[in-house]
């Protein structure tokens, strides 16, 4: 399927979606759903933005952004979007290349809070730069979550010129991770008793507002659910909304600070094999912090 650009929201797309057209924004693809196909989303010389999407590739790519523009600004806009492969494990959840030349007045590249589970490679970037400079705006990765990748989840080899900063990634970086990234597992709800949606967060996920330091929101799912023994101190942003489904364990050398204006709810029943008999969930050993 060929398009110059599908704007409207909640489509369903089958196969996969080929982008033409090199004026930025040419395409724009905002809360669809794209499903089958080598590859999800992919781009030919072209320009994208594709946000608040759900790609589920199967053996090739989720998202292949193959640009050699050096006339347009922005070669693509990737924020917000659950790139999920369907055959475990696909061959790139997002591939980008491009060519941008030493004039860029933008980022050649965005690519932020997107949560990327269950490919050889989550990301890999090859891009080349035909000036001798560095560009006004370097093309930036951040805020992405990886996770389940075989390989390695963000492989930024050849990615010249690049900002990459405050991503999460289970199976670490290629070259090694520097700066403000980080190796965790990502805390997932995972679907837990159908109650919840597989890829939000726990509250001590690494990539929850607050956890790691001052930062924002890391991937594209927000913290939905609690249960069992904080991996890490828990800072819940103001005004969260959390399901409590399983009990709660703070240990002694962890705090649990809850934002102002939290709900924090109890399933009915703990259906863990820790909870047994359908007890309710509970904290347990907890010293709250309510700010």
């Amino acid at each position: 399927m060929t398009l110059g650009s599908v704007a409207s929201p909640a489509v369903k797309i089958s196969n996969s979606v080929q982008l033409d057209g090199n004026g930025y924004p040419s395409n724009v693809i905002d809360s669809c759903s794209v499903s089958g196909g080598i590859r999800g989303v992919e781009t030919v010389d072209s320009t994208v933005k594709l946000t608040n999407s759900t790609l589920d590739g199967q053996s090739g790519y989720g998202v292949h952004v193959n640009s050699t523009l050096s006339a347009s600004t922005m070669h693509a806009w990737i924020e917000k979007n659950l790139v999920v492969s369907a055959e475990t494990p696909g061959n790139v959840g997002l591939f980008l290349f491009g060519n941008p030349d030493d004039e860029e007045t933008d980022a050649s590249a965005l690519v932020q809070n997107n949560t990327i589970h269950g490919w050889t490679r989550g990301i890999q970037t090859s891009t080349q730069f035909t000036g001798s400079t560095t560009p006004k705006y370097e093309p930036a990765i951040e805020n992405n979550m990886v996770s389940a990748s075989s390989v390695v989840g963000i492989d930024h080899q050849d990615y010249t010129y690049s900002r990459i900063a405050w991503n999460v990634s289970e199976e670490g970086f290629d070259p090694s991770a520097e700066g403000n990234n980080f190796v965790y597992p990502p805390l997932y709800c995972g679907s837990q008793e159908s109650k919840v949606d597989e890829f939000t967060l726990r509250w001590d996920s690494p990539g929850a507002p607050g956890n790691l330091g001052a930062h924002a929101l890391i991937g594209a799912k927000p913290v939905e659910c609690a249960f069992d023994t904080l991996a890490r101190d828990v800072n819940l942003a103001d005004g969260s909304d959390v399901l409590v489904l399983h009990d709660v364990f703070v240990p002694e050398d962890s705090t649990l600070t809850i934002g102002k204006g939290s709900t924090i709810r109890f399933d009915d029943t703990d259906e863990s094999a820790n909870g047994g008999n359908g007890s309710v969930p509970r904290f347990l050993d907890s010293a709250l912090m309510w700010s």
